[in-house]
């Protein structure tokens, strides 16, 4: 956020506003939905007053995806409420912004996660798989839809095409893997949900039941709100499938609680 207060002090408008919404895109998962709205808000109004309009599109997205999470829509799987409209949204941007496109998309695939729709996920994935299968930095966006890609996969693994969903899984899981070893505090906690879930699906219980352990102490740790609920989540449903009772239902209401202080009512 310093960032952006020192550009706009040297002028630099187009970088200010840039620096709002990657402040707000990094600290989306361990600060409250409530504090990284009111920060959102207060960017668009900046980007639509300086007439920043590709970043004050990616900005709208974002927002509009928090304000689904934090149940300020009609439907939590549709991007459409007070900041735009997504089927309207999506037209008027296919031919010429597909990488706004395609940022719908990404979200719409978290939610749809989040919400337990499979079926919906699954589509988005498919829709979104040229663009991780050209992923090779770890920039945020592309090192968070391939934890995303990954979940959404594994799960798709225990209910479909089991080889096809464990390769793609297993594409991203390899790259989170590359950046954990450089930046074990930013990716290693993924990595160990990813292969806990991985574990899960290959009948490997000792190894998933350690791995959501590292999961849920190293996201926990870092202070990320929806990946630790997820990781709380994913054991809790393991271990009922196990037919652990007792810790099945502390990991959920743990989840539950985790979510609940992250702002996330629909979840």
């Amino acid at each position: 956020y310093e960032s952006h207060e020192i550009a706009l002090e040297t002028g630099d408008i187009e970088f200010a506003m840039f620096n709002i919404f990657v402040y707000c895109l990094y600290a989306s998962y361990s600060e409250t939905l409530v504090h990284i709205e009111e920060i959102c808000r207060r960017g668009v109004e900046v980007m639509r007053s300086h007439k920043q309009q590709s970043t004050l599109v990616q900005a709208q997205i974002f927002l509009q995806f928090i304000l689904n999470l934090r149940g300020m829509s009609a439907d939590p799987l549709v991007l459409t409420g007070e900041l735009m409209d997504q089927e309207s949204f999506v037209e008027e941007h296919m031919t010429n912004h597909t990488n706004s496109v395609e940022y719908v998309s990404v979200h719409r695939m978290e939610l749809a996660y989040l919400m337990d729709e499979p079926s919906i996920a699954a589509e988005l994935v498919e829709k979104l798989s040229r663009l991780y299968k050209t992923i090779s930095i770890g920039s945020y966006t592309g090192s968070m839809m391939c934890v995303d890609v990954a979940l959404v996969s594994l799960e798709l693994a225990r209910i479909g095409d089991k080889r096809k969903h464990l390769s793609t899984a297993s594409r991203a899981l390899r790259m989170l893997k590359k950046w954990a070893k450089y930046s074990p505090e930013n990716f290693l906690g993924f990595v160990h949900l990813i292969e806990a879930e991985y574990a899960v699906v290959k009948g490997k219980h000792f190894l998933a039941n350690s791995n959501y352990l590292s999961a849920i102490a190293l996201l926990a740790e870092s202070n990320h709100f929806m990946y630790r609920g997820i990781a709380l989540e994913r054991a809790g449903m393991f271990k009922l499938s196990i037919d652990d009772e007792v810790l099945g239902r502390k990991y959920l209401e743990d989840s539950y609680s985790v979510f609940a202080d992250w702002g996330a009512v629909v979840k």
